[in-house]
């Protein structure tokens, strides 16, 4: 009967150990958004072709409109462009934020960059959204708030996820909704 009071308490104490390490007190838990992640970079990863009318020079040079009308710093943000390849490549960046303080203030939580990539063909487009990292003295790339078994893991990180996943979502459907159905713009008649 002793031994069996003794399993009892260990267990119980066991028990609340486990849950007053698993989150502390007050603190917010955020759901962890379904990031799409390469099967093979293990990256996190933004791509689909997409279907619409247009020449591949067309829509090359609609795509190009749409980063010097989406971004503010257009000229920053192209790296490279092959008129040859109808390839373009460029490297932007947005702020995410802290979660609310006690006061409802939210601050700056830092910067992530990331590598958007847009290839034409004939009747198609592809977009790709990949190289997610934090901007910081050297590379880090987002994908470490992803691992919760990390000792590093705090409950932020999933706040920090759902932003980058709304942010690149908007992102997409913005470019979307430019390239299939914005015309191109008409030449001025002299």
């Amino acid at each position: 009967m002793k031994k069996l009071g003794i399993i009892f308490l260990a267990l119980v104490l066991t028990m609340g150990l486990n849950t007053t390490f698993a989150q502390k007190k007050g603190e917010t838990v955020y759901n962890t958004p379904s990031l799409p992640v390469d099967d093979v970079s293990k990256k996190i990863n933004y791509t689909m072709v997409v279907t619409t009318p247009g020449s591949p020079i067309d829509l090359y040079k609609k795509a190009l409109r749409w980063i010097n009308t989406y971004y503010k710093n257009p000229t920053d943000v192209i790296k490279d462009t092959s008129i040859t390849e109808l390839k373009i490549l460029g490297k932007a960046r947005f702020k995410y934020m802290n979660p609310a303080d006690k006061n409802g203030l939210e601050t700056m939580g830092g910067i992530l960059q990331y590598t958007l990539i847009i290839e034409a063909k004939d009747g198609r487009f592809k977009y790709e959204f990949t190289d997610f990292n934090i901007k910081a003295s050297s590379y880090t790339p987002a994908e470490l708030w992803m691992d919760k078994k990390s000792q590093s893991y705090t409950n932020t990180y999933d706040y920090y996820l759902i932003q980058l996943d709304e942010y690149a979502k908007e992102t997409v459907k913005n470019l979307k909704d430019f390239m299939t159905t914005q015309t191109a713009p008409k030449a001025e008649q002299w």
